[in-house]
């Protein structure tokens, strides 16, 4: 089941709003207002395995916003104006791609996606970025399309110690561009038997 309410000029969504769609599979709130998302919107939404966000004016995700969506294969909240990611994704061992391309973020915290030990493809481009801890991919082992472009990352060397621990050693795409990796999030694709290889997607110094 799909839910597209995009382009609506939608500013809040009450919760209790999605409770009678127990099956939704993909649900699609891009370009619109939204400002905040209400602690309990999606916990109905226990399907829900594809969730646009992209194109709103969010700044803060609460910590518990996905707690009951442990099925998110697949999410986009680019083009907002989110600062700061703590543990909002702390169940989400499922989510194969996530999309969070131009925001404000200007650091990336350990505990942000150590549960995420499925992620493929993560854009972390276009946001504001200076600091990225340590850990902050540890517990990410399938991770292989990573891009840290248009940033503010002024020392590599932070870089590669955030990036040790990874199994695939996934090199730093200083180059990449965002059109390869929106080609992942367009087709929606399974990514279990995806092609794309971080070789196919960027070009690294």
């Amino acid at each position: 089941m799909l839910l597209n309410v995009s382009r609506n000029s939608i500013d809040s969504i009450d919760s209790g709003t999605f409770d009678g769609f127990v099956k939704l599979v993909k649900l699609d709130l891009s370009n619109n207002r939204l400002k905040h998302l209400q602690e309990n919107l999606f916990s109905s939404l226990v399907t829900l395995g594809t969730l646009y966000v992209d194109k709103n004016i969010l700044e803060t995700l609460d910590a518990s916003i996905f707690s009951q969506n442990s099925n998110l294969m697949l999410m986009t909240i680019s083009s907002n104006r989110l600062k700061r990611i703590d543990n909002s994704f702390e169940i989400q061992e499922n989510l194969a791609l996530i999309d969070l391309s131009n925001n404000m973020l200007a650091h990336i915290l350990a505990v942000t996606f150590q549960n995420c030990s499925k992620l493929m493809a993560l854009s972390l481009e276009h946001n504001q970025i200076e600091t990225i801890d340590d850990d902050a991919f540890v517990g990410c082992y399938r991770l292989s399309i990573l891009s840290l472009s248009y940033n503010r990352l002024s020392d590599s060397t932070a870089v590669q110690r955030a990036m040790s621990n990874l199994e695939n050693r996934v090199p730093w795409m200083c180059c990449y561009q965002s059109q390869s990796f929106n080609k992942l999030v367009e087709k929606d694709v399974q990514f279990e038997k995806c092609q794309y290889t971080a070789g196919d997607l960027c070009q690294c110094k």
